[in-house]
């Protein structure tokens, strides 16, 4: 069972994707913080 943040940030992330959806936007939801950085960092990453 999810919990009440949990599931009101889920809602909410639905709801924010159908919008940027609507602009053509590129979007990812995650729902940790982990998983995020898994996501985002590599394509980030500056070498010298």
């Amino acid at each position: 069972m999810l919990n009440p943040k949990t599931c009101y940030n889920s809602l909410l992330a639905q709801k924010v994707i159908e919008g940027l959806d609507k602009r053509n936007i590129e979007r990812v939801y995650c729902e940790t913080r982990e998983e995020a950085v898994r996501k985002v960092l590599p394509n980030y990453l500056i070498s010298f």
